[in-house]
């Protein structure tokens, strides 16, 4: 749901602006003027709507770019890409590509979630009635980004206790990096992307 919190002080809601600026122009209070802060609210949502792909699905886009190609490197060519970090001897490429597959579809689960909420940013642009049309059924993906940073932290910590235990390689901890520097920027995101 888009909220108007950036729109000249409306404090509604699209949807209830839109909902109660309908029922104010069918009461005889409205042409009293009233209601003109309605009217305006209902203005701004309109050209408040079209906003650029927010940061948090950029962030999104990003990682789920990633996560796929790499994610396909590592099924198709597990030895080559898993080379590059690990020792090739502890683990048969079978496994490699298990863990590839996996990461190809965390990956698609991201650029699903962004890829959806650029449609219904799209969708919400075009009028203020698709607006309240896609605020009856939600497809902006935030409790999914927010998720990604605690897991990707919690997956940081699980990777440097398997290092810290002695059962993985120091080169564990390349990876454990990358998912603090993803979950940070996806909070910082976050933070610079209107919640919903």
């Amino acid at each position: 749901m888009w909220t108007l919190s950036n729109t000249k002080g409306c404090p509604f809601r699209l949807s209830q602006c839109t909902r109660q600026a309908s029922s104010i122009q069918r009461s005889s209070r409205w042409q009293q003027g009233r209601y003109s802060t309605l009217t305006r609210c209902k203005q701004d949502a309109a050209l408040s709507i079209a906003q650029p792909t927010p940061p948090a699905v950029k962030a999104a886009l990003f990682t789920g770019s990633y996560a796929s190609v790499a994610g396909c490197a590592l099924t198709f060519f597990p030895t080559q890409t898993f080379g590059l970090l690990f020792n090739l001897q502890e683990v048969t490429s079978g496994w490699i590509r298990v863990g590839g597959i996996l990461f190809t579809l965390i990956g698609l689960q991201y650029l699903g979630a962004a890829l959806g909420d650029i449609m219904a940013i799209a969708i919400t642009a075009k009028s203020v009635e698709a607006a309240e049309a896609a605020e009856t059924n939600p497809r902006l993906s935030y409790s999914f980004y927010e998720a990604t940073v605690w897991s990707r932290l919690l997956l940081a910590a699980g990777f440097s206790v398997v290092v810290a235990v002695g059962e993985a390689p120091l080169s564990l901890l390349v990876l454990a990096a990358i998912n603090v520097v993803g979950a940070l920027s996806m909070a910082m995101a976050l933070k610079k992307t209107p919640r919903c």
